[in-house]
């Protein structure tokens, strides 16, 4: 299923692991991560895109139990 996703057409790879990320870190899914963080960058995607996602996603936390929470993988 996972490669099956990947193909699907209508985003580009940086747009589909921008998307992931955002996701991944919505869900709490840190384990998960670190990798998907490397390929997104081995898919063109800058550091400061990955960083303007995670700038958007802390703007966008609407309790305090959550307005901290910052995964490992991206500290």
């Amino acid at each position: 299923m996972f490669c099956e996703v990947w193909a699907v057409a209508g985003l580009s790879p940086c747009d589909r692991s921008l998307v992931t990320i955002a996701s991944l870190i919505s869900l709490y899914r840190e384990n998960e991560l670190p990798f998907h963080m490397k390929k997104a960058l081995e898919s063109e995607v800058t550091k400061d895109e990955i960083i303007a996602v995670i700038t958007q996603l802390l703007g966008l936390a609407n309790s305090h139990d959550r307005a901290g929470y910052c995964p490992p993988a991206i500290r």
